[in-house]
């Protein structure tokens, strides 16, 4: 009684209210303070070296990828690809035909599990067969398209889910404008970029921008620019006005997604180069809270008694993790190099990289789709071990 009465004491001394519950633990994608650098703060001060050190120090980067950015795509970049394909095709098919999942995301499942994956490798196995290397540079115009859509997506992703970690909840109408916003941009950037015919080089295959009326960058950016003041009003309302709170990670990873990592290839094409690793950075912390989760939430449900279950679990989230990185540098770089090695002398014509380079294009684009139908609200398990964890 005397300890309790000396502790109630202190606590009153300490200025906290004598017998106050413990404050619960802010809620994070990894910890509150990571999740700022790693849902896009970080891809600020990279990139600003970036521009430093070819504006001020006049380094001259040029069409080769850096030695490291090769490597942290080995490292970050090929991981995220080979984690989004384990998630998405995990009890696929029973989420595909379950009587509970609605129609709209059964749909979405067969387009991105199916559809997609079908009409690709008939696109590119049509390629090879005639040797075209303007479907070839088709594929790789598509897969520039469909990266900033994929980007802007997951920049508005971010900002949701943090924003509901925090308690901030947006309405209806506030949602729609940010979405709109994200898409504005997108939209303003692709025209950026097809405003005058150009000839460029993806590996060994030529790929060109479209000649489109100048007159339509304009009005896009204009658009941009009228939805991004009501993106900004709407995140100030909510603060300011509707007193719920801001989420400055949700905004840095907004911000990087729609504006950042889409605009600034435009201003310095070697940006590019690095745009990937911090675009997968951003991803990983949803993967690491997602895996994290569902693995509590399968320790807890097995006996202690059963250690044998619970060893196969922690052998299951290993092989998770090692898997992605070994599947991404297998499928992204070392088994079509390969192939391109063995058959280098008979397709030297048409493509020394013809394999490598549908294999980049096929699981680019492919991840977009898979990203996109998985990471939603109507998916049980994304509401179980992302949402409500």
């Amino acid at each position: 009684m005397d300890v309790v009465m000396r502790v109630n004491l202190a606590e009153v001394a300490a200025g906290k209210p004598a017998g106050a519950p413990p404050k619960p633990a802010a809620r994070a994608l990894v910890h509150p303070w990571l999740d700022f650098w790693l849902l896009g703060g970080l891809s600020f001060i990279g990139l600003g070296v970036v521009w430093l050190a070819i504006e001020v120090m006049g380094l001259n980067i040029g069409g080769r990828v850096p030695w490291w950015a090769y490597y942290a795509a080995f490292a970050v970049n090929y991981p995220h690809f080979a984690y989004s394909y384990q998630l998405f095709y995990k009890n696929y098919t029973n989420r595909l035909m379950a009587p509970e999942t609605e129609w709209q995301s059964r749909i979405r499942l067969a387009i991105a599990g199916i559809i997609v994956p079908m009409l690709m490798i008939g696109y590119f196995i049509q390629a090879g067969m005639l040797q075209d290397r303007q479907l070839l540079g088709y594929g790789v115009s598509a897969m520039l398209f469909f990266v900033g859509w994929h980007y802007v997506k997951q920049g508005y992703g971010v900002l949701i889910t943090t924003s509901v970690y925090k308690g901030v909840f947006y309405g209806g109408w506030q949602k729609r404008a940010l979405y709109i916003n994200a898409y504005a941009i997108w939209g303003y950037a692709w025209l950026k970029g097809n405003v005058m015919l150009a000839q460029h080089k993806y590996y060994d295959v030529s790929y060109y921008t479209i000649d489109l009326p100048r007159v339509w960058m304009t009005y896009a950016g204009w658009v941009a620019l009228a939805t991004s003041a009501v993106a900004g009003a709407v995140l100030l309302w909510v603060w300011l006005k509707e007193k719920k709170g801001i989420t400055p990670s949700g905004i840095v990873g907004y911000a990087s997604s729609s504006y950042f990592w889409v605009l600034l290839p435009h201003v310095h094409p070697q940006f590019f180069f690095f745009i990937p690793l911090f675009h997968s950075l951003q991803y990983l912390p949803f993967v690491y809270k997602f895996k994290k989760s569902e693995f509590l939430h399968e320790q807890q449900a097995i006996p202690p008694e059963q250690t044998t279950e619970r060893q196969r679990r922690w052998i299951r989230l290993v092989m998770f993790v090692f898997g992605g990185i070994a599947l991404g540098a297998l499928f992204m770089d070392l088994v079509p190099a390969a192939i391109d090695k063995v058959v280098a002398d008979d397709w030297a014509h048409f493509s020394r990289n013809y394999f490598i380079v549908c294999f980049l294009l096929f699981i680019n684009i492919h991840h977009f789709f898979i990203d996109s139908a998985f990471w939603r609200r109507d998916n049980k398990d994304v509401q179980n071990y992302l949402f409500k964890a």
